[in-house]
């Protein structure tokens, strides 16, 4: 626009030049005016411009921003569902295979009776029991192991049922065993003699005293269809003049297992004997 004023000017002067020095600096102010004018209106064109140009490259990052917040919420819904949808197959495949083995036939070694018992306490006299498990499943029990030991403890002492149960472990890492029977067929009844070292004068001295009592700690491990199972037992005479074989279990050792998942030790060792 102010092009077109200037042209306009140009004519104006051509045709009807200024006679007098203010006439020609007025046209002069007027020639500068609309040329600044002229410049100020590009700037001002320009910055409008550039303006429009970055709110449309901005309202292309809105766009596909929202585009791209779409797909992420989509992926991660379907990865949810997917989520979902797998944890509910995992759940019937457990079922499915916990109502497998539930009816599957298996093996379940438990101990039974306890028979014999501590004789006239004297020196060098050995505490003999006949210890009986049965197979009380409904699957024959197979490589069929068992170890108990006698020990001379006081009655529900933490310290000395630690004890028993640390040198238990031990002897069973280290292979001992009392008795070792391929098969077990279901409801036989077997047992297996348990005989203690024979008493010390110690061991009499505190037994008559009842400052001691009589423990018989027991594990038997057998192999079924399934895998690979172990019973515990512990027990040690209530009754601390021993007139009855009463037997209650131990405190603080917790071997109350039936048919739990046995591993195998790893790495066998022979502790040194401990009574």
């Amino acid at each position: 626009m102010y092009i077109a004023c200037l042209a306009g000017l140009a004519v104006a002067v051509t045709i009807w030049p200024p006679e007098s020095n203010w006439s020609k600096a007025a046209w002069l102010l007027v020639f500068f005016a609309c040329t600044a004018l002229e410049i100020a209106t590009l700037y001002q064109e320009r910055a409008e411009n550039q303006k429009q140009q970055i709110d449309a490259r901005q309202q292309q990052l809105d766009s596909f921003n929202t585009i791209a917040t779409g797909i992420n919420t989509a992926i991660s819904n379907n990865q949810q569902q997917f989520s979902v949808t797998m944890e509910g197959f995992q759940k019937t495949l457990k079922a499915a295979d916990q109502t497998i083995n539930n009816t599957r036939p298996k093996a379940i070694v438990e101990f039974g009776e306890l028979s014999g018992g501590v004789p006239l306490l004297a020196a060098n006299q050995q505490i003999i029991f006949n210890l009986h498990f049965v197979n009380a499943g409904n699957d024959t029990a197979t490589r069929v192991s068992a170890l108990a030991i006698i020990y001379i403890r006081k009655l529900d002492d933490e310290d000395s049922q630690k004890g028993i149960l640390a040198d238990f472990d031990g002897r069973w890492r280290g292979g001992y065993r009392n008795v070792q029977i391929t098969s077990l067929p279901i409801g036989n009844k077997p047992f297996f003699s348990v005989t203690s070292d024979p008493l010390t004068t110690e061991d009499v001295e505190s037994l008559t005293k009842q400052a001691k009592t009589v423990y018989i700690v027991s594990r038997v491990t057998w192999a079924d269809q399934i895998g690979r199972w172990a019973t515990d037992y512990c027990g040690a005479y209530q009754d601390k003049v021993f007139t009855t074989p009463v037997l209650h279990p131990c405190s603080f050792i917790h071997a109350e297992g039936v048919r739990y998942k046995y591993v195998t030790p790893a790495v066998p060792s022979r502790p040194k004997h401990d009574r």
